[in-house]
C-alpha cells in the first residue's frame, strides 16, 4: 500500500487512529553545486526533429532559489513529413518552419514553489522538488537548401556545390540573403527533481526554447517578400544530478 504526504507533516496517534510519520526534508541543496549530464528530444516540431545531449551546472542559494547555466548540442534532422514533401512533390516547408538547431546555451533562474515526499509501502520515503525555470541565451541554427538534392547545410560550401553566385558585399547567394545562424533565445519550463540520495537526484523536465526568425515567404519566388515568425522547440529532458559538495 502506498501513501503520500507533504514535508513538514506531524505524527500523532489518538483514539486508535494511526497517522504514519513522514519526517522533515532530509536532502538539502542550500549553498551546493548541482552538476547534471542530461539528454533531450524535441516534442512539437512537425518539420524537424532533434536529439540533444547536454550538461547543466547550477548553484543553489537556498532551498527555493538557484541559478543554472546549460548547454545542449543538437543532432537535428528533417522529419519524414518534410522528406516526403521534397521527394514526392519537390516542395518544402517555408524557411522559418524547417530551420534546425545546432546547439543551445542558456542562463536560467530556478525557483522551487513546493517540495514533498512520497511514502512507498510504509518503508521508503522518496523526496522530490517541483521547480520552475526561465532564462535567456544563444542558439546556433542552420537551414537546408530546397535546391540541393543532398540537403546540405545552407553555407558557402552548399552554395558552391550548387554553383550559386556569392556576393561578398551584399552577403547573398544569387540575390538571396544569407540566413543568420546565431539567435537570441529565451526559454521557460518546469520539472521534478527526485532524490535517490543526498548527493544524487533524477531530473525530469519540459522546456520551451523560443527565438525570432525571418525567411523568404516563397523560395521559388524570393522577391515575393519575407515572413517573420517565433520558433518554438519544446524539449523533454532527462538528467542525473550530482551534488559533489
Amino acid at each position: 500500500m502506498a501513501g503520500a504526504a507533504w514535508a513538514g507533516s506531524a505524527a500523532a496517534q489518538d483514539r486508535g487512529y494511526e497517522v504514519h510519520v513522514i519526517q522533515k526534508k532530509t536532502h538539502t541543496v542550500t549553498n551546493r553545486l548541482e552538476l547534471t549530464p542530461l539528454g533531450a528530444f524535441s516534442l512539437n516540431n512537425k518539420f524537424t526533429s532533434s536529439i540533444a545531449p547536454g550538461i547543466a551546472i547550477g548553484y543553489h542559494f537556498s532551498e527555493r532559489l538557484a541559478i543554472e547555466g546549460s548547454f545542449l548540442y543538437s543532432f537535428s534532422s528533417e522529419s519524414n513529413l518534410t522528406s516526403g514533401l521534397r521527394s514526392n512533390y519537390a516542395q518544402a516547408p517555408r524557411e522559418t518552419d524547417r530551420r534546425q538547431l545546432k546547439w543551445l546555451s542558456a542562463l536560467n533562474a530556478t525557483v522551487v514553489p513546493f517540495n514533498g515526499k512520497l511514502a512507498l509501502f510504509n518503508q521508503f520515503n522518496i523526496q522530490f522538488d517541483f521547480y520552475l525555470t526561465a532564462g535567456v541565451g544563444l542558439s546556433d541554427t542552420f537551414l537546408t537548401d530546397i535546391r540541393d538534392p543532398k540537403f546540405v547545410k545552407y553555407s558557402k560550401e552548399a552554395a558552391d556545390s550548387l554553383n550559386l553566385d556569392y556576393d561578398p558585399v551584399a552577403k547573398t547567394y544569387d540575390g538571396r540573403p544569407i540566413p543568420g545562424s546565431l539567435r537570441l533565445t529565451g526559454n521557460f519550463g518546469g520539472g521534478f527533481r527526485v532524490f535517490a540520495a543526498d548527493w544524487m537526484a533524477v531530473r525530469l523536465e519540459i522546456r520551451d526554447y523560443l527565438y525570432g526568425d525571418e525567411g523568404v515567404a516563397n523560395e521559388d519566388a524570393p522577391d515575393a517578400g519575407k515572413v517573420t515568425d517565433v520558433n518554438s522547440t519544446i524539449y523533454f529532458m532527462l538528467g542525473l544530478s550530482f551534488f559533489p559538495f
